[in-house]
C-alpha cells in the first residue's frame, strides 16, 4: 500500500493531478470570471445612469430653488447697491427688460463657495442686489444627492469656478471632478473612473438669469459601487474551494487507483535492479494494470531463472579455473544441475582415461553426501554413449537402460533426461536427469539443463587438456631427467627417487599445491646442469681434484642458466641454482646462509643428499637408512634445515622412506664420505 499523499511522489501521478484539478477549476473559473465582469459591466452601467438621473434630477431641484429666490424681493440691508454702469452690458440690457440678474461672486465665501447675489432693477432705476441665502437654496439640493449615498458639485461652465459642494466632498474629490469636466462633452454625460463615478448636466441660466450656465456633478465612489461585488467575490471564491476539495478528493480516489500499481511496479524494477526476484508485485484488479503486473511476474520470473543459470554456468567456470580437476568440477556441477530442478537423482558419468571405464558420480535426495564409483563399460552401456548424441528425453523404468541408471534404482517409474558431454566431437560423459513418478520435466527446465551441460563440457575439455598437458610435461621432464640420469650408470633413477622423496617431505611439511607443483619441477630438473659434467668425472673411482671439483660445483649454475631463457621454469630456477648450499654457508655456489636459501631448495637438499648417500657410487657402497639418516640428523643446522630433517625423521617413523638393498661398510668407509656435498 503506497502513503494516503504518496502518489505525489510520482511524476504521473502529479500530472494526473493537475489534469483533475485544471479540468474542474477551469471552468468553474471561467463561469466565475464571466459571472463577475458580467456583474462588475452591470454595476458599472447602472452607477452611471445613477449618477446622470441623479444629476438632472438635482439640477432641477437647483433650478427650483432659484426660481424661488428670484422671485424674493430686494433687500438692500443685504446685498447693496450696485453701481449700474459697472455690469457689463449684457446684464445692462438684461436689467432693462426687468429681469433679475444671477452675480456670481467666487471670492465672497470663506469656505471655497462662491457667493450668489440677484440683481434688480427698480422702477425709480435704482439697481439693488440681494444675497441669496445659501441655507434655503443649497439644502433641498443637499437632502436629493446625499440620499442616494453620493456627492455633487457646481461649476460654471467656462471658468469652471465652484459654486458650490456638498460637505463629504473632499478636496481630492472636488479637484476630480473639476478635471473630469475638462474632457466632458454635451449638455449631460457620464463616465466612470477607477475612484469615482461621475454624473453632470449643464444648467442653462442666461436667457433667465442673465448668467453663465452652470455644470452640476454628481459622483459616486466606486468602492460603494462595487459593494456587492464583495459578496458575489467571497461567493465565487467559496466556490471555487469548494470545486478545488471536490475535485481533489475524487482525484485523490482516482489517481491512487491509478498509480498504486505504478508504484508497485516501481518497486518491483528496483529489487529487480537490486538483485531481489523473489518478491512479486500483487495488482488485485482486473484490468490491464493487473495484466501488466502478470506480465512483469513471469518477466521477473523468466530473468531470475536466466540470472541463477548464468551464475550456475559461471560456477562451473570458475570451478574448472579454480581446480583443474575433474573430480572437484564433477562434484561442483553435480549441486548446479540439482538446482535447476527438482530431480530425484543426478548423474555424471565420464569416460574414464583407460579403455572402456567410467568414472560416474551421482547424487541421491536420500543419500546426504556425494557417491561415486568406477567401473568397465558394459556393452549395453557402450551402445547407449554412442547413442546419447542422438537422446534427447527417455522414459523407462530405473535400470532398465543403465546407461541412464546409475546410482540406486527407486523401484518406481521414472523420467530420464539424457544429455552428451561433447566437445569438439569427443563425447566425454553424459549427465542424466532422474525424475520421480514418471514427471517429465519442463521444457524451460531441459532447456537450461542443456545450456549447463554444455558449459560443463567445457569445462570437463579444458580440465582434460590441462591434464593431459601437465602429463605431457610432467613426462617430457621425467624423460628428460631419465636422460640425465643416463649420462652415468651410477645415477640412474636418481631423479624419479629425489622427486619422489621430495614431494613426501613437502606434504609432511603442509606445503601448498602450487608449492607442490613447483618442487617436483625444481626435483625433475635439479641435477640437469650435469650435461655440463664429463662422464669421466661423474664415474671416476677415486677423489676428485680440487680443478675435477670445481667443474662439478658448476653444475647448478650451468643448470639455472640453460632453464633461464625459458619463462615456463622462472619458478625453480631458485631450486635448481641453491640445492646444494648448506645452512651454514659452506655450500654452494652462493655461500648463502640460513633463511638466505630458497625454502623448496632447502626441502630438495634433503632429498637430493639421502638418495646419495643410499646410493652406490664408484668410489663406495651405498649407505644403509640408519647410517644415512645419523648422517644427516648429525648436519642438521648446520648443512640441512632442521624442520626438514624432523620431517624426513617422521617419513621414517611411518617406514615410508625407500628402502634399498646395500651392504654393510666400515665406519672408516662411511665417515665423511668424500662425495657429500657432490650429490
Amino acid at each position: 500500500m503506497t502513503a494516503p499523499m504518496g502518489f505525489l511522489a510520482t511524476r504521473v501521478g502529479r500530472r494526473l493531478l493537475a489534469s483533475f484539478l485544471g479540468a474542474a477549476l477551469l471552468p468553474v473559473l471561467a463561469v466565475s470570471a464571466v459571472g463577475y465582469w458580467t456583474v462588475r459591466a452591470s454595476l458599472v452601467d447602472e452607477s452611471q445612469e445613477r449618477v446622470l438621473r441623479l444629476a438632472k434630477s438635482a439640477s432641477l431641484t437647483l433650478l427650483g430653488a432659484i426660481a424661488a429666490e428670484s422671485h424674493i424681493g430686494v433687500r438692500d440691508d443685504r446685498g447693496g447697491v450696485v453701481r449700474f454702469d459697472d455690469l457689463a452690458p449684457d446684464a445692462r440690457a438684461h436689467l432693462r427688460a426687468g429681469a433679475p440678474l444671477l452675480v456670481v461672486d467666487d471670492a465672497s465665501h470663506p469656505s471655497g463657495d462662491a457667493e450668489l447675489r440677484f440683481v434688480r432693477r427698480s422702477a425709480d432705476e435704482r439697481t439693488y442686489a440681494t444675497t441669496l441665502d445659501a441655507s434655503r437654496l443649497w439644502v433641498s439640493l443637499s437632502e436629493v444627492v446625499q440620499g442616494e449615498r453620493a456627492t455633487y458639485c457646481v461649476f460654471t461652465v467656462r471658468s469652471r469656478t465652484r459654486i458650490r459642494c456638498s460637505d463629504d466632498a473632499s478636496a481630492e474629490t472636488v479637484e476630480r471632478m473639476r478635471a473630469w469636466l475638462r474632457t466632458s462633452a454635451g449638455a449631460q454625460s457620464a463616465a466612470f473612473t477607477p475612484e469615482l463615478v461621475f454624473g453632470h448636466r449643464e444648467l442653462f441660466l442666461r436667457f433667465e438669469y442673465g448668467a453663465e450656465s452652470w455644470h452640476l456633478v454628481t459622483a459616486e465612489a466606486t468602492d460603494e459601487v462595487f459593494a456587492p461585488l464583495r459578496g458575489l467575490s467571497r461567493t465565487l471564491a467559496l466556490l471555487v474551494a469548494l470545486a478545488v476539495v471536490a475535485a481533489f478528493m475524487l482525484a485523490h480516489r482516482q489517481i491512487r487507483r491509478s498509480t498504486a500499481p505504478l508504484v508497485q511496479l516501481h518497486d518491483g524494477t528496483a529489487r529487480v535492479a537490486a538483485g531481489d526476484f523473489s518478491t512479486p508485485v500483487h495488482i488485485p484488479r482486473g484490468d490491464e494494470y493487473a495484466d501488466l503486473g502478470d506480465a512483469f511476474n513471469g518477466m521477473t520470473t523468466a530473468l531470475s531463472r536466466q540470472v541463477a543459470l548464468l551464475g550456475h554456468m559461471d560456477a562451473i567456470d570458475e570451478a574448472a579455473l579454480r581446480d583443474r580437476e575433474r573430480r572437484a568440477l564433477v562434484q561442483a556441477a553435480l549441486g548446479h544441475f540439482c538446482a535447476i530442478g527438482t530431480h530425484s537423482r543426478v548423474s555424471i558419468a565420464l569416460v574414464g582415461d583407460e579403455p572402456d571405464t567410467l568414472e560416474i558420480s551421482w547424487i541421491d535426495p536420500k543419500v546426504p553426501h556425494l557417491q561415486r564409483e568406477q567401473r568397465t563399460v558394459s556393452a549395453a552401456e557402450r551402445t547407449m554413449l554412442n547413442a546419447a548424441g542422438r537422446v534427447q528425453q527417455l522414459d523407462a523404468r530405473a535400470g532398465a537402460h543403465p546407461a541412464v541408471g546409475w546410482g540406486p534404482t527407486m523401484g518406481v517409474e521414472h523420467t530420464h533426461v539424457v544429455l552428451p558431454l561433447v566437445h569438439d566431437a569427443e563425447l566425454l560423459g553424459v549427465v542424466t536427469l532422474t525424475q520421480g513418478d514418471s514427471v517429465s520435466m519442463a521444457d524451460d527446465d531441459v532447456a537450461a539443463a542443456r545450456r549447463l551441460a554444455d558449459r560443463l563440457a567445457m569445462g570437463v575439455a579444458n580440465t582434460l587438456l590441462m591434464e593431459r598437458l601437465d602429463a605431457l610435461s610432467l613426462g617430457a621432464l621425467r624423460a628428460f631427467a631419465n636422460a640425465i640420469d643416463a649420462n652415468s650408470p651410477w645415477t640412474a633413477g636418481h631423479t624419479d627417487r629425489v622427486t619422489t622423496l621430495a614431494l613426501a617431505l613437502g606434504e609432511r611439511l603442509g606445503l601448498a599445491t602450487p608449492e607442490l607443483q613447483t618442487l617436483q619441477r625444481g626435483a625433475l630438473l635439479h641435477d640437469i646442469g650435469k650435461i655440463g659434467v664429463p662422464a669421466s668425472i661423474l664415474d671416476k673411482a677415486g677423489p676428485l681434484t680440487a680443478e675435477e671439483r670445481a667443474i662439478v660445483e658448476r653444475h647448478p649454475v650451468i643448470g639455472e642458466q640453460i632453464l633461464r631463457p625459458l619463462p615456463v621454469f622462472a619458478s625453480v630456477l631458485s631450486i635448481v641454482r641453491s640445492h646444494h648450499e648448506r645452512v651454514d654457508g659452506t655450500g654452494y655456489p652462493d655461500r648463502l646462509i640460513g633463511e638466505e636459501i630458497p625454502w623448496l631448495a632447502r626441502v630438495l637438499s634433503v632429498a637430493d643428499v639421502y638418495d646419495a648417500l643410499t646410493s652406490d657410487r664408484p668410489y663406495r657402497r651405498g649407505l644403509s637408512v640408519e647410517q644415512t639418516l645419523a648422517i644427516i640428523v648429525a648436519d642438521a643446522g648446520r648443512a640441512f634445515e632442521p624442520r626438514v630433517v624432523d620431517a624426513l625423521l617422521a617419513i621414517a617413523a611411518d617406514h615410508a622412506l625407500p628402502a634399498r638393498p646395500t651392504r654393510g661398510v666400515s665406519a672408516a668407509e662411511v665417515v665423511a664420505p668424500p662425495d657429500l656435498v657432490l650429490t
